[in-house]
């Protein structure tokens, strides 16, 4: 298992998931292993971000708060098999 950063394209990572046995889906020939649900620091938005074992970001789902982002529905993958873990919180 990879934890991900605390930071994902700007936004504090809350929820997370990793699934490296059977990734979530594949894009562009990537493996999709990692899931974030992140709040954007620079707005109020909410970004579910579909990553590789790196955590780079290869689709994002838009959401309006963080309950409905770990339960929306992605054509790219099944929800429903996410299990999600809450993101340890930063330390300064």
């Amino acid at each position: 298992m990879n934890q991900p950063p605390a930071i994902i394209n700007g936004g504090t990572v809350v929820y997370w998931s990793w699934s490296d046995r059977i990734p979530f889906c594949e894009i562009k020939g990537q493996r999709i292993v990692g899931l974030a649900v992140c709040q954007q620091e620079d707005s109020h938005s909410v970004l579910r971000y579909a990553c590789d074992a790196d955590w780079k970001v290869y689709d994002e789902l838009p959401f309006k708060d963080v309950e409905v982002a770990k339960v929306g529905k992605s054509p790219l993958y099944d929800i429903n098999t996410v299990a999600w873990r809450i993101a340890p919180i930063p330390t300064e």
